[in-house]
């Protein structure tokens, strides 16, 4: 007498293998949106972080100029009474015998050279160093207005505002802030 053995496993039904891959390929797209959106976000806050490093280091390297130098002047625009958008002044680099040698240093804000939105307008505006004529970048996406410096007595208020575009189109606007009391 022979015996037939049975097998008592089936296999799947082309509708159920169909409904699997559905289901599997909503969570692959779900996953995939998902990164997306954190590589957007992570790719966001490094250009925030950079910007806002070289706001730092302009704002910085205009106190220390500010502490060593003499006879700061704010300049002020025309619909400003206490405050202004540009700092002359003579930093003191050594002497000549007992004869203390100066240079002439100027930070303002110049029209930026960048055009992302193609508009044929700058975007924004640069922090510039005019050290003895020559003209030294010292840090890009500055907001319109973006640098303040406001005197009271021998201190300086100093504010640059930096403009971040974002994927959907709003800036985020960044302040970097710091007093320096002058040298008299």
């Amino acid at each position: 007498m022979t015996m037939v053995l049975r097998s008592t496993v089936r296999g799947l039904t082309l509708l159920e293998v169909i409904i699997a891959c559905a289901i599997f390929s909503i969570a692959v797209l779900a996953c995939i949106g998902v990164l997306v959106s954190v590589t957007d976000s992570y790719d966001t806050g490094v250009r925030i972080t950079h910007i806002s490093e070289n706001a730092r280091f302009g704002i910085d390297r205009i106190a220390e100029d500010l502490r060593a130098g003499e006879g700061a002047t704010v300049v002020v625009g025309p619909w400003q009474v206490d405050h202004g958008d540009r700092v002359l002044f003579n930093k003191m680099v050594g002497y000549m015998g007992d004869t203390p040698t100066y240079r002439s240093l100027e930070y303002r804000l110049e029209t930026s050279t960048v055009d992302a939105d193609r508009d044929k307008t700058a975007d924004d505006y640069r922090l510039v160093l005019i050290d003895n004529g020559v003209p030294t970048t010292l840090c890009h996406y500055v907001a319109e207005g973006g640098l303040t410096i406001t005197r009271t007595g021998d201190q300086l208020y100093l504010r640059l505002t930096t403009k971040v575009g974002m994927p959907d189109g709003d800036p985020v606007l960044r302040f970097v802030e710091t007093t320096v009391t002058l040298r008299n």
